[in-house]
Parts: C-alpha cells; structure tokens; sequence
C-alpha cells in the first residue's frame, strides 16, 4: 500500500542538525528529556527518529494541497557543508561571503520552522477568540476568530515562507561569532535549537529579530555554538571593553608613576580588573574576527536554560544527565510546553 504522504514523517529540526550535534560529541544517537512527562526516554534515540511529526509542513489550501517540505532540502543540503566548515575551523572566519549567507539563512528558517512557532499562534487565537466574545458574547461571527489546524498550519507555512527573506536580511547586519565550552560543561539542544534572548527593558524588545537587544543562540555541537547579537548588543560590549581598558591602563600608568599611597593595593586591584577583562577581550576579538570566544560554566547554564525554556517539548544531549533539566521543570512547570503568550 502506497504510503499518504500527509503522515510522512517529517523533521522539523533538520536530521543534519542532530546529526553533526551528536557527530561533535562522537556519537551516533541522542538522549532525550521529555517536558511533558518531565522524564527522560529509556535509552538514546537515533537522529533519524527525532524532532519529527506526520505532515508537519503539509496543508490544504483552496487551490489544492501545500508543502514546504521539499523546499528545505537544497538548504539543508548547503548548510551541511557549511557547518562542518565552521565546526573544523572553530570560525567564521573561513567563510565565502555566499556560504555566511547561507549560514544566516539557515539560522533564520531554524528559527521560523519549529512547532514552538506553530503552538504560539494557537495560543494567539485564543486569546483573541477569548476577548472577542467578552466583548461580543452573542456575536454571530465570533467563530471565524478561531483556526482549526488546518488554518494553523497554513498560517505557519505562510509565516516560514515570508519571513525567511525579511528575517535574513535582517540577521546579515548582526554579529557574528562562535562560542567554545569545554567537554565538563556541555552545550543542550532542543525541539527549537535557535533560541532568543534579550536583557533591554523595553516594549518592543521581544518583538522579533529587528528587537533592540536581541541575543541569537545556536548549538552547532555540544562544545560549539553560533551566536549572533544585534548591533546595539555587540556596539555596547565594544564600548564598555574599550572603557574598561581605558580605565585599566589609566590605573597601569598612576602605578608606574607611583601616585597613589598604597601601591600594593592598587596593584591588585590592577590585577583583578585584568582577570575580568581577559573574557571580554575574548569576546571582543571573536565579534571582530568572526572567531571563537570561550563560555564560562555560568554561560553554559544560561544557554542550557535558553534550550528549555524555548523548547516545545524536547531537550536533547548526548550523555543523558538530565538532573539539571528536571530541576529546570520542577521549578517552572509553567514551562512544560516552552514559553506561553501572555493575554
């Protein structure tokens, strides 16, 4: 029997993004940690079998039936190629100008494509479906306000396919860089691999890449990510960089001269503001470059964090120590299923 291709199984994070995520951690399976029972799986999963779903990027328009899945395949094609570029050389240094731009397109679609995306939209309908009939209780239209999944899924595939060129063009002007762990402290991936943050406190800071602020993270493999920052993030960390070697060097010089009383003291706090610098210097020179910046164990925890807070449902890892996770969940069971839209 022919297989319908509307339950064909269908990756909505690409197996080549699972793939060279285990491949760094010299592995051909994933370990998984389930939200929505808060356990992990019994053993590890094959790549091929994850972060999949029936007909996920099907649909029924009224010109006939719709798919993007085919669509994503030249670029996944592409980013395999780049990405084992990027992973090799610890850089993006070493890219085209044609492979970086397929680099930001990937992101951007990662981005756009994940059941996270699908899910905020439902919860969106409903809110609005909700205060419609507040305000209208007998209104006679008030079911054209909720979308069935179909309609969900059309809205999906319509956002992917409009925003890819927007969202891409936006994320070329950002900076770009990567970011080193070392093997005690390893990175998660998840069901919505690039996730967002942003520390401004302001109105539109969480609406979009063109957000002030916005902070873009990626898990290439468990001891490398992309990372991404919008120009007012990375302008501001050159700025107090550039300041706090000023400062520095301003304290090098009073030293040196001896015009402070208690030299021993000003020369350990030379010392200590040094020590802080050294990271940011790091940081600095892999914005300028495109190179490698090492993360701290605090780091590691924050983007882990990022990974589930974002996730729809799944976090994965190569080795399977998921007590942190559970602790995560434990914690914020509103988290349960990612990040939900506030009404």
């Amino acid at each position: 029997m022919a297989k319908n291709p509307d339950n064909e199984k269908q990756h909505y994070v690409p197996e080549v993004v699972l793939a060279l995520y285990a491949e760094g951690a010299g592995k051909e399976k994933l370990c998984v940690f389930d939200k929505h029972t808060g356990r992990a799986f019994p053993g590890p999963m094959a790549v091929n079998k994850l972060c999949k779903e029936g007909g996920f990027y099907n649909a029924d328009a009224p010109h006939g039936k719709v798919s993007l899945e085919k669509a994503f395949h030249h670029l996944e094609d592409e980013y395999r190629d780049v990405a084992t570029k990027v992973i090799a050389a610890r850089s993006l240094a070493t890219l085209s100008p044609q492979e970086f731009g397929t680099l930001v397109s990937f992101v951007c679609v990662q981005y756009l494509r994940v059941p996270r995306l699908r899910k905020a939209f439902e919860e969106i309908t409903k809110i609005i479906a909700h205060k419609a009939h507040s305000f209208a209780p007998t209104a006679e239209n008030l079911h054209e306000f909720e979308l069935g999944d179909n309609e969900l899924r059309l809205r999906h595939l319509a956002t992917i396919a409009r925003g890819a060129a927007e969202g891409t063009r936006i994320l070329a002007h950002y900076a770009w860089f990567v970011m080193e762990t070392d093997p005690a402290h390893p990175l998660w991936i998840s069901d919505c691999p690039v996730v967002m943050n942003n520390d401004e406190k302001s109105p539109y800071a969480g609406l979009g890449f063109a957000s002030p602020g916005v902070q873009i993270y990626f898990p290439e493999t468990p001891g490398l990510q992309l990372v991404c920052w919008h120009p007012l993030v990375a302008g501001r960390f050159l700025m107090d960089h550039d300041k706090h070697k000023k400062t520095v060097g301003q304290l090098k010089v009073e030293y040196a001269l001896g015009l402070k009383a208690n030299k021993a003291q000003l020369k350990s706090t030379i010392a200590e503001m040094e020590i802080q610098l050294k990271p940011i210097i790091e940081i600095v020179a892999a914005i300028r470059t495109g190179g490698a910046a090492k993360a701290s164990a605090d780091n590691v925890l924050h983007f882990n964090w990022l990974q589930f807070q974002w996730s729809h449902r799944f976090v994965l890892c190569a080795e399977g120590a998921f007590d942190v996770a559970a602790k995560m969940l434990r914690e914020h069971p509103e988290l349960r299923t990612g990040i939900a839209i506030k009404g």
